[in-house]
Order: C-alpha cells, then structure tokens, then sequence
C-alpha cells in the first residue's frame, strides 16, 4: 500500500510538471505567432514609413546635402550688392502642368511633383508664416531682388543659408496652390511670365 501511494505521488508529480511545460510551451507559442503577425504587418508597411522616415529626415535636416550642395559654395563669396541683376535667372521653383500668373504672382497648382527647389543662387533672407498660418519663404538675389514662395508645406532650409540654383529647399502639399512673386526693392514686380521652365521679368530684357 505504501508503495502504490509513493507510485501515485510520483505520478501526480511527474503529470503536474508535464502540465507546466505544456502550458508554458503554449505562452512561447503564442508569444512567437503574435511576433510573426506583427513582424508580417510591418513588413507590409515598410516602403510607406521607409519613404516618410526618408522625408522627414532631409527636410528637417538643413545641413543634409538634399538642401547644402558644399560643393558650389562659390557664391557664398561673392558680395550680393555686387551682383547684376541682368544676370539673375531664374528657373519655374516647381515642376507642374498648371500655372497661372495672377495679381502678379505665379501660381502653381501642385499635382505629383512636391520639391520646391531654389529659382536662382541667393540667401534665404525671411521664414516666416502668415496670418492665415501658411509658410512662406525669401531669398535675395542681389542687393534688391527677391523671391518669395507662400503656401509651401514643410520648409527645408534655415534664415541665413546660402542656397543654389536649383536646389530644393521646401515641400508643397498636393492638391495645394504655392505662389512665387518676384520683389525689386520690396515692391512687387508685374509682367513675370513662365517660358520653357524658365521665369522671365521683362524688366531684365
């Protein structure tokens, strides 16, 4: 009698710890196939938050060569009161199909392409946001010129940077209108026009 109950302990004991692995095996399983289903989703999303992560970085980055080509730092040297205006000029700040000039400006309805790159070599001379909250940026030219860019989504550039044709320096939101004016002494120029993706001011002609 003595022996069938240490038998039936033993049993117990070796039937509780074989329970305990069963049940631990099935939090390790359960643990493993909820790592798959989160590994598998995000893999799914890996091309959208790679390209978001990609964006964000160069264009809060100023330093990023997206926005400072330290190769062509040539016009950092030059005196901007030195410069022709004759010799300015500019490229259309965005690529798209529909522009129109307006009241003076030229506006570029954006469709698929969102950089805004540089319209010709300056300074970025003004950040700043409007009273209806949209951002705007200037970069002077020469001593007397400047370009404004309003609406724009994300900047990319900091006041004071030297920028180069051509370069991006900003984001537009599709769907949105960004505006370019083109300013001689504060005043806005009229009679700017778009030919062959370049800006021309017949006041330099």
């Amino acid at each position: 009698m003595k022996k069938l109950d240490v038998s039936f302990i033993k049993q117990k004991t070796i039937k509780h710890i074989f329970v305990k692995d069963i049940v631990r095996k099935n939090y390790v399983s359960s643990f493993v196939f909820l790592c798959v289903i989160v590994l598998g989703f995000l893999m799914l999303q890996t091309d959208g938050f790679s390209e978001i992560t990609k964006t964000c970085t160069y264009v809060y980055n100023p330093i990023n060569s997206l926005f400072n080509d330290g190769g062509s730092i040539s016009f950092a040297t030059k005196n901007l009161s030195e410069i022709n205006n004759s010799n300015l000029k500019f490229i259309t700040p965005i690529k798209c199909n529909n522009i129109e000039n307006v009241n003076n400006e030229l506006h570029f309805e954006i469709d698929s392409n969102i950089m805004i790159i540089a319209p010709e070599a300056g300074i970025v001379s003004k950040i700043g946001v409007l009273a209806n909250g949209e951002k705007f940026i200037e970069i002077k030219h020469s001593k007397n010129v400047v370009t404004r860019l309003e609406n724009v989504y994300i900047v990319g550039v900091v006041s004071g940077q030297v920028v180069n044709k051509g370069k991006d320096i900003a984001i537009a939101k599709v769907g949105s209108v960004v505006r370019f004016s083109l300013l001689e002494d504060g005043v806005k120029q009229p009679n700017i026009s778009v030919v062959k993706n370049e800006i021309i001011w017949k006041s330099f002609q």
